[in-house]
């Protein structure tokens, strides 16, 4: 039976030259590089359905693996849709963590021994949450937020999946203190309590197959045909299990896109895709290059975009979709104004399948509130952090609740050490909170206070009765000019935290307060907004999708907006410092993670950008400007040296800042120039 014939006759699919060659690859080692929207699960299936129909393999004898269970059961789905009137029986369709679950459950029967119990991530008193939280405290003597137990745990992750030891260095960059004690604790906890978690399975599997010859010849022997779905996204963990396994099998599929690799944070490892020839001599490489998915104007942009990354193969996406809207820029006054215009194109169009997609998870609460505000719908995927749980959140909340009770020593003790005041301060303030009405006018008892902090908190008397006579918006301003609250977040930004990423909680605290006029009804949304976006988890039908960029891989939308392009952000600070440095992996990251959420748009992709942010100065990522306008390689930034400028002339770079402010001497002196700004209005010549 001709499987191509059959697609194309009985299913309606045609298939192109690279897609046929790809199904019709049976034998031997082979990577196929599949670019966005190129059809590769419905090649990947037809492949399994040549080698089962026209070949007659016994389907008990294929193994399908891939990382997430969404992708396990499309696979599945899409076998049955095609083939499931012709071909009864369905292949083995699994997660790479369910088949490492059922090797430990073979060991442990034939040793006779006790299976270990599976840890939930959330929930209950051996939750992942739960324990590394009581961990954490135990060993750090303070609590750990959301957001940092999110690193947390995904840094225990790409430990165990990069099969490395735990380096402090590691949790210092994400602002994690002690990360190695908290590591060797938790995994003390694990054995004590017999628990495994999901990565377990994989550093047990691995274990078990090297230490036990003869059950990893039951596997070598039971699978002789192996599917590989999205390989980018697997660790090296992963790579080198699926290598063992696969070790005497004639037939390896392995299907991938090393540009759509986003996951390095939790030990995705695309150096696998990249050494697959060198770790399976004599094997194919097959390229899908046609997307089929994104009009012309996006595809031939996004092609040049991740062409600046050097660790890739050489690839060329294309597509005959001539569709006519595509790519547009829209420059903003401030980053705030973007709300107003993603809201304005939705009601004029609200039939388009719509994902507006941003880096953080908190950037999914002011959208919450615009939309809930407008009565409408919209579905958030995967929110996995609290907003309100953020340090920053709590401190703005504790400044604001202090305000109103000045008695209030809950509200005093998360802020206490913000306002450069000592520990002693905070206990003798706890011990006598009952006796007076203000925590400053206790501390201002204490005998022999210097003068100067006298001063400083009678003036903190003053200023925090100010802020309940001012709108949410001024009051937050307030708190950070006239409190000192900014000082203390730059102070933070010095120990491993990211400024950027700190300042934009502000700004979403300021973006939500504009539409309150009482600060205690401002306080009281936030707390709503919490319900409204988990409820929004039961809208999955609404045309409206926000989304990560992490999250976003592997949907497609009519529209995409891009949102918070900011220097800092999307490239991230590290990878900023990174790149400047000379080590470009991090960099190189933040490049895929922009082009995946970019390929995600059929028709429009809308990007913003702006030099100010909440009325903050803002540097404008530089991928928006690389992505719309191209960047050629003579013109990567760290080899400008000399510039030619239409107003100043000739000039030599002394130094940058941001990897796109450039200090430049001229001879009518020094001045600072935002290089991306120049090089997409032809403000200079690069010499």
């Amino acid at each position: 039976m001709d499987i191509i014939d059959y697609l194309k006759i009985e299913k309606q699919i045609v298939l192109n030259e690279q897609q046929i060659s790809a199904v019709n690859q049976l034998d031997g080692k082979t990577l196929l590089l599949a670019v966005p929207g190129s059809g590769k699960t419905t090649v990947l299936v037809s492949r399994i359905a040549n080698l089962l129909i026209n070949h007659r393999v016994d389907s008990r004898k294929m193994l399908t693996l891939t990382f997430s269970k969404e992708s396990a059961k499309d696979m599945e789905k899409r076998f049955r849709v095609l083939f499931g009137d012709i071909y009864a029986d369905t292949p083995r369709f699994s997660t790479i963590h369910s088949f490492c679950y059922g090797v430990l459950q073979t060991y442990s029967k034939r040793l006779n021994r006790k299976m270990p119990s599976l840890m939930h991530n959330q929930g209950g008193s051996t939750g992942r949450s739960t324990v590394l939280k009581q961990i954490y405290y135990h060993i750090n003597q303070e609590f750990v937020g959301d957001d940092d137990l999110e690193h947390l745990s995904n840094l225990i992750s790409y430990i165990k999946n990069m099969m490395i030891e735990p380096d402090d260095k590691l949790g210092h960059e994400q602002g994690l203190s002690k990360l190695s004690d908290v590591y060797y604790e938790y995994e003390k906890f694990k054995k004590e309590n017999s628990l495994i978690d999901f990565d377990d399975m994989l550093d047990m599997a691995l274990k078990i197959f090297k230490a036990v010859p003869i059950l990893l010849q039951y596997y070598q022997e039971k699978y002789a045909h192996f599917s590989i779905d999205e390989a980018q996204d697997s660790s090296k963990i992963q790579h080198e299990i699926v290598r063992l396994v696969a070790a005497k099998s004639q037939s390896l599929f392995m299907v991938g896109d090393e540009d759509q690799s986003i996951y390095a944070f939790r030990g995705a490892y695309p150096e696998a895709i990249l050494d697959f020839q060198d770790t399976y001599p004599n094997s194919f490489v097959l390229k899908m290059e046609n997307n089929y998915r994104s009009n012309k104007s996006i595809v031939s942009r996004a092609n040049q975009f991740i062409k600046q990354n050097k660790k890739r193969y050489d690839k060329e996406m294309f597509c005959d979709n001539d569709h006519q809207q595509g790519v547009s820029v829209i420059q903003l006054s401030d980053y705030a104004d973007q709300y107003h215009i993603i809201l304005e194109k939705i009601l004029e169009n609200g039939n388009l399948t719509t994902a507006i997609i941003y880096r953080n998870n908190e950037s999914a609460v002011p959208l919450a509130d615009m939309f809930e505000r407008n009565h409408i719908d919209f579905y958030v995927k995967e929110h996995n952090a609290s907003f309100i749980e953020n340090f920053v959140v709590r401190d703005v909340l504790s400044f604001i609740r202090l305000a109103y009770d000045p008695s209030d020593i809950k509200a005093f003790s998360q802020i206490y050490y913000k306002l450069y005041l000592s520990k002693m301060m905070f206990e003798f303030a706890k011990q006598r909170a009952t006796q007076y009405d203000n925590v400053f006018e206790v501390i201002l008892t204490i005998h022999g206070l210097e003068p100067y902090l006298k001063a400083r908190l009678k003036n903190f008397i003053k200023n925090f009765s100010k802020i309940k006579s001012k709108s949410p918006y001024h009051a937050i301003r307030f708190i950070e000019e006239n409190l000192g609250y900014n000082t203390y977040l730059k102070s933070r930004a010095n120990e491993g935290y990211v400024l950027e990423n700190m300042c934009q909680k502000l700004n979403i605290l300021k973006s939500i307060a504009l539409h309150y006029k009482n600060t205690l009804d401002f306080v009281g949304r936030l707390t709503e907004l919490e319900d409204v976006i988990k409820q929004s988890a039961e809208n999955k039908s609404s045309n409206i999708t926000l989304t990560t960029m992490h999250s976003s891989k592997g949907l497609e939308f009519d529209r995409v907006f891009l949102i918070d392009l900011v220097e800092g952000q999307i490239p991230s600070s590290l990878a900023i410092q990174e790149k400047m440095n000379g080590n470009a992996d991090l960099m190189e990251e933040d490049v895929r993670l922009f082009y995946v959420s970019a390929t995600r748009a059929r028709q429009e992709l809308i990007l913003f950008k702006s030099n100010s942010s909440n009325n903050e100065k803002a540097y404008p990522s530089r991928f928006v400007s690389n992505f719309f306008y191209g960047l050629k390689p003579q013109q990567e930034v760290q080899d400008i040296k000399q510039i030619d400028h239409t107003l100043y002339g000739k000039g030599m770079v002394v130094s940058m800042k941001n990897n796109d402010i450039a200090v430049v001497q001229f001879d009518c002196g020094i001045k600072e120039i935002s290089l991306s700004y120049c090089i997409e209005n032809n403000k200079i010549n690069i010499i």
